[in-house]
């Protein structure tokens, strides 16, 4: 039997969650418990009810996505962050594992390599996406 993960969706725009949302449904074992536009809103709903893995946009109103990383790293809370952004340097990868990432995937990436993430952060391994050269970060 395939255990559950709980993800809860963190991303400004309403139409990339619904898309990711749709992705992360056609997966095994995936559950998406929620999703908001709003890092003070991620940060409550990790703090209520922590899920197995955050997908979390640097971008985000009322408090960035690294300052939301770096809090639930504080909290001490089992969820892990999937840092998702549009940003494809590795000055942005980097910033993010230093806040408590332990993946990073640009919004470029295709599919695959978003279940291959997501696979990797529940394992509780470090992720880089494949645009990012690991040397640089």
């Amino acid at each position: 039997m395939i255990r559950r993960r709980r993800i809860l969706l963190a991303d400004d725009h309403a139409l990339v969650r619904a898309g990711i949302r749709a992705l992360l449904q056609s997966l095994p074992g995936v559950e998406v418990v929620g999703e908001t536009g709003n890092g003070l809103d991620a940060l409550d709903r990790v703090r209520r009810d922590p899920p197995d893995v955050i997908l979390l946009d640097i971008t985000l109103p009322g408090l960035n996505g690294l300052d939301v990383a770096a809090r639930i790293e504080r909290l001490g809370v089992p969820t892990r962050v999937l840092m998702l952004s549009m940003h494809a340097s590795p000055e942005y990868a980097a910033r993010a594992f230093a806040a408590g990432a332990i993946g990073y995937l640009n919004k470029d990436s295709a599919f695959d390599e978003l279940a291959t993430a997501l696979d990797a952060v529940c394992a509780g391994r470090r992720y880089l996406c494949r645009a990012i050269d690991p040397e640089l970060v």
